[in-house]
């Protein structure tokens, strides 16, 4: 091998210790950084009382502190700008903010008084103490997306990425940076409330339950909101079969089938008995039993206690009708601004309202109070500022793609 061949294979091997360092460097910080920010959320509210009382603590995180980070990083700020803006910083980034989403799919996210009813007394308080209740909306989470912007905006600085070939990268990077800046503002200065109202009643004011407004306070709209109609769709009346099984003094439903589909035989008794429904017709079904050669015809009422005993005693089937189930429910609401109506819409869960700044959604109703409907009330000041960084993560990829390759095909050719 010539010396020429020797150097290359020198510094191939350097790089690649180099990319494995950083690599390692940027897992290790993050992780270390996590850790801290956890740790420090988790701290106990008296014991965080208790420290900040104590002279020297306040003094130094008020003074000795700051003196320190800076100092560190005006000592690093030579090997931090290339690790900051490597490759591997950046993947090593994205890997655990994907796996803190991973992990605020898995843990529920759900206030604290539900959570004793799905972990274990001894887990529940870990999973609250660290805010995997609401993970999304925790500091250390918002932190990381912090850093996840900063990063962008020194890769694309490093790139240089104002040059005309760059505009792409710089539009990819910069749109990110203007999603989480969106989610940010919606997150500090969005407002979540729940309106009641009945068939004619209106209201000027939403009761807040989340966003930037303490929950059970009163949120002024600025008009007046009328519920002209609420109608709620109902699937057809139904008849089910349903099997029982009998286990001592317990009695629970092992099986249920469509009296108006069920035409093929079923188990149904831990004997070996089957069946099969020969007709159904309203609150009624004709119903065959077989158990070996043995073949019984019964029939069934719905509401009158009428029950078949299979299997040894150790099964029942009974014919229930089912009250029809909600398939969608609607209001139609009107806007009204000094007593005059000015904008009139149907919402339904997914078909929201939207009149200056507030979007209001279909989300519940009562069963016992036909007139009865909830009304989600939304205000997210973000929502615009995110719609405007994708719209700029997608030029960018547009100009990468397209634009790019035709400008440097140009320059080539000149």
């Amino acid at each position: 091998m010539d010396t020429a061949g020797a150097v290359d294979v020198r510094w191939t091997q350097a790089a690649r210790t180099e990319r494995r360092g950083r690599l390692t460097t940027s897992v290790g910080l993050l992780f270390a950084f996590w850790v801290f920010l956890v740790a420090w959320s988790a701290i106990d509210a008296e014991l965080s009382q208790t420290l900040v009382r104590t002279p020297w603590v306040r003094w130094g995180v008020t003074g000795l502190f700051p003196a320190g980070l800076a100092t560190w990083l005006w000592r690093v700020r030579r090997s931090a700008w290339p690790l900051v803006t490597s490759v591997p910083f950046g993947t090593a980034l994205l890997v655990l903010l994907l796996a803190m989403t991973v992990l605020g799919t898995v843990v529920l996210q759900a206030p604290a008084r539900d959570y004793a009813a799905h972990y274990p007394a001894w887990l529940a308080p870990v999973l609250l103490r660290l805010g995997l209740n609401d993970l999304f909306h925790t500091a250390w989470f918002a932190a990381f997306l912090a850093l996840l912007a900063v990063s962008l905006v020194c890769v694309a600085v490093k790139r240089q990425a104002w040059k005309v070939p760059m505009w792409g990268h710089l539009c990819c990077h910069i749109g990110v940076v203007i999603v989480l800046l969106g989610g940010t503002v919606g997150r500090l200065l969005g407002q979540k409330a729940f309106l009641e109202l009945r068939e004619g009643q209106s209201a000027s004011e939403a009761l807040a339950t989340g966003g930037g407004t303490a929950a059970q306070a009163t949120i002024p709209l600025g008009f007046s909101v009328r519920l002209e109609d609420f109608a709620v769709d109902r699937y057809q009346e139904e008849s089910r079969l349903v099997v029982y099984r009998i286990d001592g003094s317990s009695v629970r439903p092992v099986r249920s089938l469509d009296a108006e589909r069920a035409s093929g035989w079923c188990a149904v008794g831990t004997d070996g008995t089957e069946l099969r429904v020969i007709g159904s017709k309203g609150p009624a079904a004709e119903i065959e039993l077989r158990n070996g050669g043995q073949v019984s015809r019964r029939t069934l009422m719905a509401g009158s206690h009428d029950a078949v005993w299979v299997g040894d005693g150790k099964a029942l089937v009974a014919l229930e009708r089912r009250p029809p189930e909600a398939r969608a429910y609607r209001s139609r609401l009107a806007i009204l601004e000094n007593g005059r109506k000015v904008r009139e819409k149907t919402i339904e869960v997914n078909d929201p309202l939207s009149w200056r700044g507030w979007h209001f959604y279909q989300s519940s109703y009562r069963d016992r109070d036909p007139t009865w409907s909830g009304i989600q009330v939304v205000r997210d000041p973000g929502f615009g500022i995110v719609f405007a960084g994708f719209a700029m993560i997608g030029l960018g990829v547009i100009f990468v793609y397209y634009v790019r390759p035709f400008i440097l095909k140009r320059r080539a050719a000149a």
